[in-house]
Parts: C-alpha cells; sequence; structure tokens
C-alpha cells in the first residue's frame, strides 16, 4: 500500500492541519482517504487514537474548512495496532477552503491553489440549486392547489400563497422558482421526475403489482396523497383500551411514515431524474429518495448524530414555514421514536443504487388467508389464529354465503372496525356492507363494542 492521488499516509493527528488539507485537497479533486498511524512507507507508528481524539479533530474540521467537510472516519484494527481511515468524496461545492487557503491533489502531493485557479474552479462549479433555479410558470398562472390549501389551514387558519410566495422570495420577476412552483402546483406537469410513485406489489418481491398511483399533486400536500394510498394497501385493527375508547392500529407506523415521505420530498436530489418511490411488500414497506445524502453524510452518521443538511433550502424553508416540519434534523429521530412506539416494525436505513433507502420491516410477518372459495388452505402456510378462524369458517360455512363469510373472517383479524371501516377495506359498497354485518349480529356471529361514535364490531364465534 502506498501513497497515491487519493490515499496519504500521516504518522498521528498532532498533524491535524496537514490532514485538514489534504482532506481539502481532496474534495477539491476526485475524493480520497487519509489514514493516521502510519508512516510515509505504510508502517505502523503505534499511535493511540480514543474516542475523544476523533471527537477533537472532528471539531477542528468544522471550524477551519469552508463549505464545511464532513468525512467519514472509521477506526481499525491494524496488524497489532490501531489506524484511523478519514474518508471524502469529491465536493459539489467547489472550491474547497482548509485555514482560508484551496487545495488540490496532484500526484501524493497537496498543493495550494493559486487565485487564477480558484477563480476558474469556482466559475466551474457554480451551479444554482434546483428549487432555486426558475421555472416557466408566472405567479399569475400559478393554479394553486385545494389540496394544498387544505394541508397548510389545517396549521395555518388564515394563509394566502401569493402573498406568501413573494414574502419568501420565490419569484423572479413575475416567474416562480421551482420550490414554489412544486410545493403549490394543482399538477405538476413540468417537471415529472418530482412526481412520486407509489405501488402495492403482491408477495416480496415486484414482478406482480396490485395497486399502483402517479402522485403529481403540489408537494405540500404529497405526502398525504401517498398516506391515503399507503392506507388504502394495509391492514388496520382496532385495540380498545378497557373502556369505550376505540384506537386505531395499523400495519405501519403511520406518523413515521410520514415523517420518512415528507424528509423524502424535502431532501431528495433533484437533479437525479428519478422519481421516490413507495413500494409496498406483505413484510416490508419500502421509502426511495433519489439520491445518496449530501455531503458525504452516511445513513449511521445521520442516525447517530440527528444531523441534516438540507440539499434543497427553499424547498424545506417553505414546509418549516407552513408547519408541515419541525426544524432540520428532528425528523430521523421521530421516525425510529414512532416506529419503537408502534413495535411491530424495524426500521432500517442504507444507500442502494444511487439512493437514500428507508425499510420498515415487519417484525413478524403473518399471512392473511381469506379464501373466498371456501377450500381451507394448507396448514404449514397459515397462523394460529387463521388455524382458529378456518375451523370456525367450517362451523359457520352452512349459515354464512361467501361475502358475509369474508366480512366475518375480516372482522376477526380485524376486531374493532365499523361498518365504514369494513367497506372501504373490501371495496363492498356500504350498503350491501350494513346488510351484511346486520346478518352476522343477528346469528350471533360478531356483536358491537364500545360507544355509538367510537365503537367496533369483534368476533364473538
Amino acid at each position: 500500500m502506498k501513497e497515491s492521488e487519493t490515499l496519504e499516509f500521516k504518522s498521528s493527528f498532532s498533524l491535524w492541519k496537514e490532514i485538514i488539507e489534504a482532506l481539502c485537497a481532496f474534495s477539491n479533486r476526485s475524493g480520497g482517504t487519509v489514514i493516521v498511524g502510519l508512516n510515509d512507507n505504510g508502517n505502523l507508528t503505534g499511535s493511540e487514537i480514543g474516542h475523544k481524539t476523533i471527537e477533537d479533530f472532528v471539531t477542528k474540521i468544522k471550524v477551519n474548512t469552508d463549505p464545511v467537510l464532513y468525512p467519514s472516519i472509521q477506526t481499525k484494527t491494524h496488524g497489532l495496532g490501531e489506524i484511523a481511515e478519514i474518508s471524502i468524496q469529491e465536493s459539489d461545492q467547489k472550491p474547497v477552503f482548509a485555514f482560508g487557503k484551496a487545495f488540490t491533489r496532484v500526484g501524493r502531493t497537496s498543493i495550494k491553489l493559486s487565485s487564477a485557479e480558484i477563480r476558474e474552479l469556482a466559475s466551474k462549479y457554480k451551479q444554482i440549486d434546483f428549487d432555486c433555479q426558475i421555472s416557466s410558470e408566472s405567479i399569475k398562472e400559478l393554479e394553486i392547489s385545494v389540496q394544498v390549501m387544505d394541508v397548510v389551514r389545517r396549521k395555518i387558519s388564515v394563509f394566502n400563497a401569493k402573498k406568501f410566495i413573494h414574502w419568501q422570495k420565490l419569484t423572479r420577476g413575475e416567474l416562480l422558482n421551482n420550490a414554489a412552483y412544486l410545493c403549490f402546483t394543482q399538477k405538476n406537469t413540468e417537471y415529472y421526475h418530482a412526481c412520486i410513485k407509489v405501488g402495492r406489489f403482491k408477495g416480496t418481491d415486484m414482478v406482480t403489482i396490485l395497486d399502483m398511483a402517479h402522485i403529481d399533486v403540489g408537494l405540500l400536500a404529497a405526502t398525504e396523497d401517498v398516506l391515503s394510498f399507503i392506507k388504502r394497501n394495509i391492514s388496520m385493527g382496532v385495540d380498545f383500551d378497557g373502556g369505550a375508547a376505540r384506537i386505531e392500529r395499523w400495519e405501519y407506523p403511520l406518523e413515521a411514515l410520514r415523517e420518512t415521505i415528507t424528509n423524502a420530498i424535502v431532501h431528495r436530489d433533484y437533479t437525479d431524474n428519478g422519481q421516490i418511490n413507495i413500494r409496498i411488500f406483505d413484510d416490508r414497506l419500502e421509502v426511495w429518495s433519489p439520491g445518496l445524502l449530501p455531503r458525504g453524510l452516511t445513513p449511521e452518521e445521520i442516525i447517530r448524530e440527528n444531523r441534516s443538511v438540507p440539499r434543497n433550502r427553499n424547498i424545506a424553508a417553505v414546509f418549516f414555514h407552513v408547519g408541515l416540519i419541525e426544524s432540520w434534523g428532528s425528523g430521523f429521530p421521530r421516525i425510529l421514536s414512532e416506529s419503537k412506539k408502534h413495535g411491530g416494525v424495524k426500521v432500517e436505513m442504507s444507500h442502494m443504487n444511487g439512493a437514500f433507502v428507508v425499510v420498515f420491516r415487519k417484525i413478524k410477518a403473518v399471512s392473511t388467508v381469506i379464501n373466498l372459495l371456501g377450500e381451507a388452505p394448507p396448514q404449514k402456510y397459515m397462523s394460529a389464529y387463521e388455524l382458529r378462524s378456518e375451523k370456525a369458517r367450517m362451523d359457520v360455512g352452512a349459515d354464512l354465503n361467501k361475502p358475509q363469510m369474508l366480512v366475518y373472517q375480516t372482522i376477526g383479524m380485524n376486531p374493532g372496525l365499523m361498518a365504514k371501516d369494513l367497506s372501504s377495506m373490501l371495496l363492498i359498497p356500504f350498503g350491501s356492507m350494513d346488510r351484511h354485518v346486520r346478518v352476522l349480529l343477528h346469528k350471533g356471529y360478531i356483536v358491537r363494542r364500545g360507544s355509538k361514535k367510537t365503537g367496533g364490531y369483534v368476533v364473538v364465534k
């Protein structure tokens, strides 16, 4: 292992200034790694690398680089000693300065850039952020989404969208910037990649799709549209608190999903032509957000440090000022907290195929079997509850027709549902559903529990 254009050795963190200069040089070139604890020949120096040393070094990077660098730092065992690998990606905000100077990498050396080279680099990499760029839509022509206004007015009772856009300086002349257009438009026809694709798949792969939707409403209302689709495609049960109170319990934690989807909308990379994807499978729900985390952040750092680096500052500001996000960096702790409270899923975050992916995986996936043909499924595929339900089905099969049997089994698997819930879940008209429920009540297979407004049906046979 030898030093190169992307690799540098430093004997200890006492050389912290040189280490930061090397990281600056790598970020202005094509990225690279500084290994602390090796001499110029690649041999161990026996340098001690403690947690406090790493913390102090991170602070020094933040104080002495502009824009601030966020390298990945890993302590590893190397032979009989320890080393620290400090890796930095190529910056998308060049030039990067360290101690007021800009460096680049040439061969095995970090060299200072001249004033002319700095101006050339700044000119080459100067690019207006996507959400600051001007759209073709004027503020006079903007058709403001009714759904967006409904969402905003839940937070702000009196709200004028066009005055807000002017106040936030989201226009250039009469033209809207992309943040204003995407957040408030009735229908996004200008940027197809900024729409959201949602799908429900059969089983655990993407071979068979059962339901799908294309969300092109203004971004401020997009989360609610996505959640409506999700609720249509996952199950919901009802618990009772020992009294008349009726507590809905969805298959996935809705507040954690709301936070995840909103985070994807606000922080995704809009220069990537991919769309946000929400994929629902039998055993998990995935949220795919185009682009990696900014500034070389890793999923582990996001969780550990509760840190957010807004990529789309105008979009983030709009969401913040209308009350749809609380503060930058608070979303991921809330996702983990709500998921832990729910208890039925574990959350996984990773980079995959150029996207940041959040997976809500069921801790114990249970296969739901509703057999409309009256044929018993193989017992090896059935849960304990389903075996009991199957015995009940055979006992009552002579008394109920197929739709009534379906309603009976659905209540058994989701106790506490009301007739309107059953109608929505099974796509049966409310009038027909009401008749099926009355038959089940009359024959004594279900009872109503709880108050008139909040109660629901439970199986008694």
